[in-house]
């Protein structure tokens, strides 16, 4: 077995307590203003509540937003957003304030996208 640390190393540390995060938080200002002026814009900055929600993933495809009802479907019914756009739909129902923003990994057109004035969803 190949270790990464000498066996006095481990002695050494203290394993009662969790890691300090590693994640920073902290943003450009310039980002920042750009967000925030592009979410005055969508109407949603202070009035609506917002939902961030990430469509597809690189871990698993079977965690995806639809991955097995498209599998089901004939070729050329297969659509991407209906999940999606179901999930939204229920949240409208239970407030109307709601504005989404979907994080994807390519721009979708036609039948597989969730943008919609309606649903508030941009993309």
């Amino acid at each position: 077995m190949i270790w990464l640390l000498q066996t006095e190393s481990f002695k050494l540390m203290d394993v009662n307590h969790p890691l300090k995060s590693t994640i920073n938080f902290s943003v450009a200002p310039c980002l920042q203003s750009l967000i925030e002026a592009r979410l005055k814009a969508y109407g949603a900055l202070g009035r609506r509540k917002l939902c961030l929600s990430g469509r597809t993933g690189y871990s698993s495809t079977g965690k995806n937003w639809g991955y097995l009802w498209r599998e089901e479907m004939p070729e050329g019914k297969r659509r991407e957003r209906e999940e999606c756009t179901d999930f939204m739909r229920l949240m409208l129902k239970k407030d109307p304030d709601f504005l989404f923003l979907i994080i994807e990994d390519r721009l979708y057109g036609g039948d597989d996208t969730v943008k919609c004035a309606e649903l508030n969803a941009f993309s």
